[in-house]
């Protein structure tokens, strides 16, 4: 019975997240999504590895011997590249053409378009479509299969069932993580395959789990890292706690032989495009030329303006929009003097203060149209071993519950708001562009507008979804009273 309410809280955790996060369509006219994006159409459909015919959507592109590329990692885009291949036949079926049209021409779907753009065809519907299938394969599913992961993964730190059900919520829907968890970024992958790794690497050290898993964390950091570069970081870190850990540096050989493959891939993909295999290419960068110029790989040295926006303004700011994740330092420190887990949580800090330099020392630390700091996303999950203390204690459980409560109403304003993110231009993004544009009902395009609701209306579908899990994950029969014991 127990195991079965275990089963019965995962599987609704897995469901709300997955309402919330496939409900929104990903952001139309996005540079960042249509560059991966144009890299897995032009596979499948030029078979080719430039981006030629498709690089009018996007300023996000590398210009190398009079060709097009696609200036982002591109794992991505590379495990898109089967999704799309099976998608297209039926998107570019005449059968459902009509369909596809008119759904695209329902006035609530069509009052979401610029007054002043080109207006929606049969191609861009069809792109847009296909846009939303892969972002739902590979971010969404993921990312709500990985609340489950954390739900479980928590149980170690943690024997509240309700502390690790609203750690996981707070995290997946009271974070960036909600944003780019239904956007075609690299970030929220990027999280996910370097937390599971560290998670096989915690199993393989401290239950005494098949060393073949070691394999499996190798090939998970290989593919993270060419999926967003920033999380070789992240790599090189749990890559040091399997040799800490064990005490064994060969066990750091079945990781390296394992992440190689991914590595070949894109040394192999890159010596096509630059004719070496090394190499980022921001100086062919086609619109952005200060690529070039802001140091090596864009990282120009701490600088205290950028890290205060990434952490504390109201503009980017990590803490402003998520205030629930401050309660990192007083769970550190709870956690240390504890002396359980010093090696996990050492290993934590490290890749949190990594995260935060080099956001703060890379050039374009404003990173474009954004919800949040988009740079620190794949940090995120690692800070949930230090706030775990002050979740699990009495006298902190108003306050946690409050700042989540903040963290999830602050979070989704922002993601649901407009048909873009917040221009990185605007002083602050919440009196001059999110709260316009929930006064105004300019909500992000969802599937409730598929159906004809317009504006606030839309949302009402999701509300009914979120809210009965809700209220199914607190009934009394999965025993989620604040500190039940798990078995």
């Amino acid at each position: 019975m127990n195991r079965l309410r275990m089963h019965l809280t995962e599987i609704c955790i897995f469901l709300v997240l997955l309402s919330c996060y496939g409900y929104f369509f990903p952001r139309w006219a996005d540079w960042n999504q249509n560059s991966r994006l144009d890299l897995t159409f032009s596979i499948v459909e030029q078979r080719s590895l430039s981006i030629d015919a498709y690089h009018a959507n996007t300023g996000d592109k590398l210009y190398v011997e009079r060709h097009y590329y696609c200036d982002k990692a591109p794992g991505l885009s590379f495990a898109a590249v089967p999704v799309y291949a099976a998608v297209r036949p039926v998107l570019t079926s005449p059968a459902l053409a009509p369909l596809l049209d008119h759904m695209s021409q329902g006035s609530a779907m069509r009052d979401t378009l610029n007054p002043e753009g080109a207006g929606s065809n049969l191609q861009k519907v069809r792109f847009a479509f296909a846009h939303y299938v892969i972002t739902v394969v590979l971010v969404c599913l993921p990312s709500a299969l990985f609340g489950t992961l954390l739900y479980r993964f928590l149980v170690r730190f943690t024997s509240s069932l309700w502390s690790r059900l609203m750690l996981v919520l707070a995290y997946g829907l009271g974070t960036a993580a909600f944003p780019y968890a239904s956007s075609f970024y690299g970030h929220q992958p990027g999280a996910i395959l370097t937390f599971v790794a560290f998670f096989l690497a915690f199993r393989v050290r401290s239950e005494d789990a098949p060393r073949w898993h070691l394999w499996a964390v190798g090939a998970l950091l290989g593919y993270a890292t060419i999926t967003e570069y920033p999380t070789g970081l992240i790599a090189a870190v749990v890559g040091l706690y399997v040799v800490i850990g064990l005490r064994d540096w060969k066990a750091a050989l079945p990781v390296v032989f394992a992440a190689s493959p991914p590595i070949l891939l894109w040394m192999a993909y890159n010596q096509a495009r630059f004719g070496t295999p090394l190499e980022l290419g921001y100086q062919y960068h086609a619109t952005m030329t200060q690529h070039a110029q802001a140091g090596w790989a864009g990282l120009v040295g701490p600088r205290w303006r950028s890290f205060w926006d990434i952490t504390f303004s109201p503009d980017k700011g990590l803490f402003f929009r998520s205030p629930f994740l401050l309660l990192a330092l007083p769970g550190l420190v709870i956690l240390w003097r504890g002396k359980r887990h010093r090696l996990e949580l050492a290993c934590s800090l490290v890749i949190i203060l990594g995260y935060l330099l080099y956001a703060s020392s890379f050039y374009d630390w404003e990173a474009g149209h954004t919800a949040g700091p988009r740079y620190l996303v794949a940090m995120l999950p690692f800070m949930l071993l230090l706030i775990v203390p002050l979740f699990d204690s009495k006298r902190w459980r108003w306050l946690t519950l409050a700042l989540a409560g903040v963290s999830i109403v602050l979070v989704s304003a922002e993601t649901m708001a407009g048909q873009h993110f917040p221009y990185q231009d605007l002083n602050n993004p919440w009196s001059e562009y999110i709260w316009p544009m929930w006064r105004s009902g300019d909500i992000a395009r969802n599937l409730g507008m598929v159906i004809g609701l317009p504006s606030w209306y839309s949302l009402i579908p999701l509300l009914i979804l979120v809210f009965g899990g809700f209220l199914w994950l607190s009934h009394k029969r999965l025993g989620l009273r604040p500190h039940a014991a798990h078995p």
